[in-house]
């Protein structure tokens, strides 16, 4: 892929050092923007390529010799507005709520831009786009949102910049339990919930994400849990 022109890696952190999964968003010199979470990007990642494809898929050293698709989903994402129309081409967003944060277990050595963390009834929200505009041009117009903060301006080799920025909102517990599969890296049921009466520090992160169609952008949950059967034996 050659020498990266962005590097980012970034994190939601409460003030008890509870905090998010680690992730890292890095651009190619071909225009090319990849997104994973610290642990999983040897495995597995998310792709937004300069042709307009955008793929979530296992990675070719994880996928090995195996001839069937490694993508779990494929889509093409919405064009890129010119220059001056004050718009992006939204890529994703990642929600992280602060109720579902976990206990930081991690040796950390890397540099991590760390976010602090919503009310803990509110989550993170960190969205990644493309624009023409230049930065002094994206700050003015999130200068009219004030919800939104920049976070992150990088201009690319082909003309485009990649730009990320976040903000908190209300959040609702949607997600309670993922069912066991025995078939999975964790094979026991999760539970997700802003109560944690066994104080298990929530140590299983996991990301959910959709399946976008042509048109859509990427939406991720990463959420903290914990495993059901931690329930019983503590």
């Amino acid at each position: 892929m050659g020498k990266n022109v962005a590097d980012l890696r970034f994190g939601v952190k409460r003030s008890d050092r509870y905090i998010s999964s680690i992730w890292r968003m890095w651009a190619t010199k071909s225009g090319d923007v990849y997104l994973a979470t610290v642990g999983m990007a040897p495995y597995k990642k998310y792709s937004f390529h300069q042709s307009g494809i955008s793929k979530d898929a296992f990675t070719k050293e994880a996928w090995g010799n195996r001839t069937d698709d490694k993508a779990v989903s494929s889509w093409r994402r919405g064009g890129v507005p010119e220059e001056g129309n004050g718009k992006a081409s939204i890529l994703g967003s990642i929600e992280i709520p602060t109720a579902l944060l976990s206990r930081n277990t991690l040796t950390i050595k890397k540099k991590i831009t760390w976010l602090d963390a919503a009310p803990v009834n509110g989550a993170t929200v960190i969205e990644f786009l493309l624009t023409y505009e230049t930065e002094s041009t994206v700050k003015g117009l999130l200068s009219t949102l004030p919800e939104r903060t920049l976070l992150y301006y990088k201009q690319l080799p082909n003309g485009k910049s990649l730009a990320v920025t976040y903000f908190h909102y209300k959040w609702e517990q949607k997600i309670k339990k993922m069912g066991a599969d025995p078939k999975s890296i964790v094979p026991e049921a999760i539970i997700f919930s802003d109560l944690d009466l066994q104080d298990t520090g929530r140590p299983v992160r996991v990301t959910l994400s959709n399946l976008p169609k042509d048109g859509d952008h990427l939406l991720i949950a990463d959420l903290g849990g914990y495993k059901e059967i931690e329930l019983v034996t503590k």
